[in-house]
């Protein structure tokens, strides 16, 4: 079957346009005991019925059983797919105030008088381009009509948002939680290399926007960079976990807040290496998923522990450029296959953070104290 690469098949193929760089669409065969992969890439824009008639740029003949387990190859991945719109009552609940806002609302002086802002709106900015769809919005790249700087924006469709995320903040008003976090994350002493910062923030009847910063090549997430990459070397898969771990080490201990969200489409790559953690609509601060399988089993949620099992996830992925589970029963009973051995310490650290007994778990502070992290490890790091 001929598929396009991150797009679930659903009969008739859509018409889509490529990634920046280019398209990649694969044609499996099987039989006789082996299995055929042919991959075609087109400019970007390419009506998918003219692939059949490019040539294949590679093809590649896998004996069933190439593994050490001796299994057949594993589905492909795919990206995750936004959730179906939700409806929000018309009186939105009162919203819960966290530890670090009782904090705030002590610190805040009340405002004598409000001085009169020109209220931010999405016309004062065009939209370059399309760089993603989101969980609950889309994400563009965008450049201010002001002074011509390039953002991300972010679309954060307000129908979307889940009514007990609202949150209540005597300075930025009722916004998402998300907003609150990413607010309250860009502080001098809680900024972090690894982090994607917001610049400000605006709405209007349908929307919140979010700004950020452009990090690295428009639209080029870890997922794709994974799919790109031929062969990735030990080092340089060592390197970006590395930086994500030392981004949840920072959120955890010092910040107090989890992602819950860790995945290869929630990290963004720069040319040099460099990575930041994105998207923190699933965030939350620390209190009394990738989802772990103590939470499949109804256990009580308890944050740090299931953003490492995250990390496992990735890492795995990482290395292996699939994932290690495919369904809730995987999660919960399937034993870890391991295609090949990279190191003994890279095959030990992943099975440390997916351990499924949550108190026997890894810790984040033991993955950046593992000896695969600490070998030729990336400089700098957390604080």
């Amino acid at each position: 079957m001929l598929e396009p690469d991150g797009q679930k098949h659903h009969g008739d193929y859509p018409n889509f346009l490529a990634d920046n760089y280019h398209v990649q669409r694969r044609n499996y065969t099987e039989g006789q005991g082996q299995r055929h992969l042919q991959t075609w890439s087109a400019p970007r824009g390419m009506n998918h019925q003219l692939f059949p008639l490019l040539q294949p740029k590679l093809t590649l003949v896998q004996f069933a059983g190439d593994d050490i387990n001796g299994e057949r190859p594993r589905p492909r991945r795919r990206r995750t797919e936004p959730p179906k719109e939700i409806s929000i009552p018309s009186e939105i609940p009162k919203p819960r105030l966290w530890p670090q806002q009782e904090t705030e609302k002590k610190a805040d002086p009340v405002p004598s008088k409000a001085k009169a802002v020109e209220k931010k709106t999405i016309d004062d900015f065009v939209i370059l381009e399309e760089m993603g769809q989101g969980a609950y919005g889309q994400v563009k790249l965008a450049r201010c009509k002001k002074d011509s700087r390039k953002m991300v924006l972010k679309y954060v469709t307000k129908r979307r948002i889940l009514v007990d995320t609202w949150t209540r903040d005597r300075r930025l008003g009722t916004v998402p939680l998300e907003i609150h976090v990413l607010d309250y994350l860009r502080r001098e002493d809680l900024k972090h290399p690894n982090i994607i910062e917001m610049n400000d923030f605006f709405e209007d009847d349908v929307n919140y926007y979010i700004e950020m910063i452009p990090h690295g090549l428009p639209g080029m997430d870890l997922f794709d960079y994974i799919e790109l990459r031929v062969k990735m070397e030990e080092e340089e898969c060592r390197s970006i976990f590395v930086q994500v771990a030392q981004a949840i080490h920072h959120l955890h201990t010092k910040a107090l807040v989890v992602h819950r969200d860790i995945k290869d489409e929630n990290v963004v790559l720069d040319g040099a290496g460099n990575i930041k953690l994105i998207d923190f609509g699933s965030a939350a601060y620390i209190k009394n998923d990738y989802a772990a399988p103590e939470i499949l089993a109804g256990k009580s949620y308890r944050g740090k522990e299931q953003d490492v099992w995250a990390l496992g996830i990735l890492l795995y992925t990482i290395i292996y450029k699939e994932n290690p589970f495919y369904n809730v029963d995987e999660i919960l009973d399937r034993d870890l296959r391991i295609p090949y051995i990279m190191s003994e310490d890279s095959v030990h650290l992943i099975r440390e953070m997916l351990d499924r007994n949550v108190d026997s778990r890894i810790t984040i502070e033991k993955v950046l104290e593992h000896p695969w992290c600490k070998t030729n490890s990336t400089e700098g790091g957390d604080d």
